[in-house]
């Protein structure tokens, strides 16, 4: 069975328990095939140890607690700790588990330098799988020449990478000239979500999402419900959000959409699933994406979805399981949000969770990147 370390860039803790969670379901879904450990620092006010070694079946989690000191000048020492930390981990792993046979970065920074230090140092392979929307050309940007520098030289370590989509595989091989890839979607846990029907007495929409504008256009979404409550009474609009948006709630209370937007604030999966299963369809509005999770959440409650094409969409939603919307009309959202009121009956939840059970379960995945390694 092959021994792999997982060096994960961005990961879940107690502040942040959404960060990379699409980071840990992958994990989870190889760890069906091969023997995972993964290294994660964690900054703490006030740590209680330094490392311990969480154990389950085939999966064991390595967490190292730091000092995290938020006043700028004094946040040096946090970073300071945590690469000693990464170091004297490592070290407790080898000792514990001998050398690993590959080293698996997920997201290329910033743990890209530490993870392709390893792989010289051992001499074995490093693979990555990106995430990373930073690659889209409406963040071009944000990927200065100095990232750009950055980036390219982990490429130029890594003996082979997975994206999440076809079109962030098409970016990445553009902008770094690495052909030795390979694609595998994100994970959805079909056990937790479940085919569900809406007992709702008004027409369900759900959007889920950090609320953050840039990425999100949560704007959009807003004025296309004012646009068509001025048609309609019969739906509302339930929001599951990561961060609160005071601008948003403002809009809701300044245009009287009390009743029509429902904010929930943050939620775990299984109240996340919950609320998928009670839903009528899930809306997107994104002005860039990779391939979101939500979807295939969705999908896997049977929900059909109305989106933006942005990123990976498309290889996913069709005609079948939703409707595409474009980037920024939020007229013409405010049109394809009352036809989907009135239509979303018609698509078959039974087809549209197959789809999600036979390309994202954990199972479709782990078959995936067994593949990848044995390439």
């Amino acid at each position: 069975m092959t021994y792999i370390l997982h060096i994960p860039s961005w990961f879940p803790d107690d502040l942040n328990p959404y960060c990379g969670n699409f980071i840990e379901k992958h994990v989870s879904a190889i760890a069906l095939r091969h023997r995972c450990i993964t290294l994660r620092i964690i900054p703490k006010t006030q740590p209680e140890k330094k490392i311990e070694f969480i154990e389950s079946e085939n999966h064991t989690i390595v967490n190292g607690y730091c000092k995290k000191y938020s006043q700028l000048p004094l946040k040096i020492f946090t970073k300071i700790e945590k690469v000693y930390l990464y170091h004297k981990a490592v070290k407790a792993i080898v000792k514990k588990y001998g050398k690993p046979d590959f080293i698996h970065l997920h997201v290329a920074l910033p743990m890209g330098n530490f993870a392709k230090s390893l792989s010289k140092k051992w001499n074995i392979p490093l693979v990555l799988t990106e995430h990373w929307t930073i690659y889209q050309p409406q963040n071009k940007e944000k990927l200065t020449p100095a990232l750009h520098r950055k980036l390219s030289k982990i490429y130029e370590s890594v003996t082979a990478f997975s994206t999440v989509s076809e079109n962030l595989q098409q970016l990445i091989t553009q902008q770094f000239n690495h052909q030795n890839s390979m694609i595998i979607p994100n994970v959805v846990d079909i056990d937790k979500f479940k085919l569900g029907y809406s007992q709702n007495e008004k027409k369900t929409i759900i959007h889920i999402s950090t609320l953050i504008e840039e990425a999100k256009n949560f704007t959009g979404i807003l004025k296309a419900i004012q646009i068509l409550s001025q048609k309609r009474e019969d739906f509302i609009l339930k929001v599951i959000h990561e961060n609160r948006n005071i601008t948003a709630e403002a809009f809701v209370s300044e245009n009287h959409l009390n009743e029509k937007v429902i904010f929930l604030g943050s939620k775990n999966e299984e109240e996340v699933a919950h609320e998928l299963e009670q839903s009528d369809f899930l809306l997107l509005f994104s002005n860039y994406e990779n391939l979101p999770c939500v979807i295939i959440e969705a999908f896997a409650c049977g929900k059909p979805v109305v989106t933006t094409n942005v990123g990976g969409i498309s290889e996913i939603v069709d005609e079948s399981r939703g409707i595409f919307v474009t980037t920024k009309d939020y007229h013409e959202l405010a049109e394809k949000l009352d036809y989907m009121l009135d239509h979303h009956q018609e698509y078959n939840p039974a087809e549209i969770r197959e789809y999600a059970e036979k390309n994202f379960s954990r199972e479709a995945i782990s078959k995936q990147f067994d593949k990848f390694y044995r390439n």
